[in-house]
């Protein structure tokens, strides 16, 4: 029976051991977390809006840095909590402004000490502001498959809605997209393009970016060729005035280049049947499928059978 009295002797004076240590690093670590501060810069953007008709530009910076003191506990909520500061816009004109920082309240909670602002004046200009609606202009970077060109650029949507200084957006009917990049492309592409706004203008519209399509089909050119007249089926001796037929044709550049040595080219007069004398005949023209005729002189021949 004495070692079972041991045993219970021995939880007797362990187990509150345990239960005192648990406590006390538990005590330990609220104090730590909730009474002992702790030191950390944080950044508060800065509302540059100041006024309704009225805007900062050329701002020096875009934050506040903050050297707060605080329980280790209220940190992390300070950091996520969304904080801003907006400069006091009573007694703002037109020009050159240069004001103290000063931190309203609730900017910065209960229990939070500051210990620094930087910077602790803010120097910049105040203009007027305006909003205006212009038409989008996509900008392209790069050159399309060889023989292939932009036949249409359409871009979603075709008008948006602008904030900025009044000097910067009053002449201005149109603002442009960043580059869309189509080297090399044969073919129609669609493109989320980011507006080329300057500083200090914004987009009020929720749409993030505009839709650039742009339509690239095979470049297409107009040439003028020379094509000799042939007499098929010839009963006699013949000769056919004048012996050539001057062709206006359209079509892909690709195809127009290669087409006198194709094949695929040819201008005839069928002479089956006809006995001797002279005559007055139209040539049948062939062309390839993609090239169009546009216009043919001399439209008729005279033939003479010997």
């Amino acid at each position: 029976m004495e070692p079972q009295s041991a045993k219970n002797g021995v939880r007797r004076i362990i187990l509150p051991a345990v239960l005192g240590l648990g406590l006390a690093c538990l005590a330990g670590w609220i104090f730590f977390c909730f009474v002992i501060p702790t030191q950390a810069e944080i950044l508060v953007p800065i509302d540059w809006d100041v006024r309704g008709d009225l805007m900062a530009v050329d701002p020096p910076v875009n934050n506040l840095t903050l050297t707060v003191s605080c329980p280790r506990s209220r940190l992390s909520s300070l950091m996520d909590s969304g904080v801003y500061y907006r400069p006091d816009p009573k007694g703002f004109e037109e020009g050159a402004v240069s004001i103290p920082v000063q931190l309203g309240e609730g900017l910065v909670p209960r229990g939070v000490r500051v210990e620094s602002i930087q910077p602790q004046e803010l120097s910049f200009r105040v203009e007027p502001k305006i909003e205006k609606e212009m038409y989008v202009l996509v900008m392209l970077a790069g050159q399309p498959a060889s023989g292939y060109t932009v036949t249409e650029l359409n871009v979603v949507p075709e008008r948006v809605l602008l904030k900025g200084p009044s000097r910067i957006l009053k002449d201005k009917e149109t603002v442009p997209t960043k580059p869309v990049d189509i080297a090399g492309a044969s073919e129609p592409l669609s493109r989320e393009a980011a507006l080329d706004l300057e500083e200090a203008v914004a987009k009020l519209s929720e749409v993030r970016a505009v839709t650039a399509k742009v339509v690239i089909e095979e470049e297409k050119a107009v040439r003028r060729i020379t094509v000799p007249i042939v007499g098929k089926n010839p009963p006699k001796a013949f000769d056919i005035s004048p012996p050539v037929i001057e062709l206006v044709v359209r079509g892909p550049v690709q195809v127009l280049d290669d087409l006198p040595n194709s094949g695929e080219m040819a201008a005839w007069i069928d002479l089956s049947g006809l006995k001797r004398g002279v005559y007055a005949r139209r040539a049948v023209i062939a062309l390839p499928l993609a090239v169009t005729l546009q216009d043919a002189s001399p439209e008729v021949f005279t033939v003479q059978i010997k």
